[in-house]
C-alpha cells in the first residue's frame, strides 16, 4: 500500500510509481473535518521527490511564502528565502507537492542520527489553508517511520507566530528557544508513535 499519511481514520487511495504518489479522484479525506475544498486539492495533488529542475520554483515558493515576515516580524530575509536550492536538493530529502502542474509547496528533510529533521515546509500563498501543508507534514512522519526513526523535530523563528501555532496544532511540542545564526529559534520535537 502507498504511504501511510498520518493514521487519521480512512486513508486516501494512492497510486505510486517510483518516487511519485498521486491522490486519485474519489479519495476520501483522512483528517476529520476537512471540507470539500481540501478534498478537491488532494484529488489533484502529486507529491514526488524534487529534482534540480525544481530549484527555481522552490525559490519562488519560499520567497512568496516568507516575504510577509521580512518587514513585519523579522526585519530581514529568513534562511529559506536565501537558500541554495540546488545544494539543498543534492544534500537532503526534498519532496514537492504539485497541483495542476505547478509547484504548490515543498518539504526539506535531513536525517540526523536518531531523528529526521524537518528543516523547511513552504506552501505557496495561493495554496495555503488547502491541506497541502498537513499532507507534507504527514509525509515527513511517514519518511521517519520508514527509516526507523521515532522523532521528527523542527524549528521555526519565534517571530513567525502563525508557524508557532501551526506546529502546536499538528503534534509538535515546544522544548526550548535559542539564538542561532542571528535569529531566535523555537524548537519543536514531535515524537512518533510506533503503531
Amino acid at each position: 500500500m502507498g504511504p501511510a499519511l498520518g493514521g487519521y481514520g480512512r486513508r486516501p487511495v494512492v497510486c505510486e510509481t517510483g518516487n511519485e504518489s498521486r491522490f486519485e479522484p474519489g479519495a476520501q479525506a483522512w483528517v476529520a473535518g476537512l471540507g470539500k475544498a481540501r478534498d478537491a486539492v488532494r484529488q489533484h495533488l502529486v507529491q514526488r521527490r524534487a529534482t534540480i529542475r525544481d530549484a527555481p520554483a522552490m525559490r519562488e515558493v519560499a520567497r512568496a511564502a516568507y516575504t510577509h515576515y521580512v518587514m513585519c516580524d523579522i526585519g530581514r530575509e529568513p534562511a529559506p528565502m536565501t537558500a541554495d536550492y540546488p545544494a539543498v536538493i543534492a544534500n537532503a530529502q526534498v519532496w514537492v507537492a504539485e497541483r495542476a502542474g505547478n509547484l504548490a509547496g515543498f518539504l526539506v528533510l535531513y536525517v540526523r542520527g536518531d531523528h529526521l529533521l524537518l528543516d523547511n515546509v513552504a506552501i505557496s500563498p495561493d495554496a495555503q489553508r488547502s491541506g497541502i501543508g498537513k499532507h507534507l507534514l504527514d509525509l515527513a512522519d511517514e519518511r521517519a517511520r520508514v527509516a526507523g526513526l521515532l522523532e521528527v523535530p523542527r524549528y521555526t523563528n519565534e517571530a513567525m507566530t502563525e508557524s508557532l501555532v501551526y506546529c502546536q496544532q499538528h503534534g509538535y511540542r515546544e522544548t526550548h528557544r535559542v539564538a542561532q545564526d542571528g535569529f531566535r529559534h523555537v524548537f519543536f520535537p514531535k515524537p512518533l508513535s510506533t503503531t
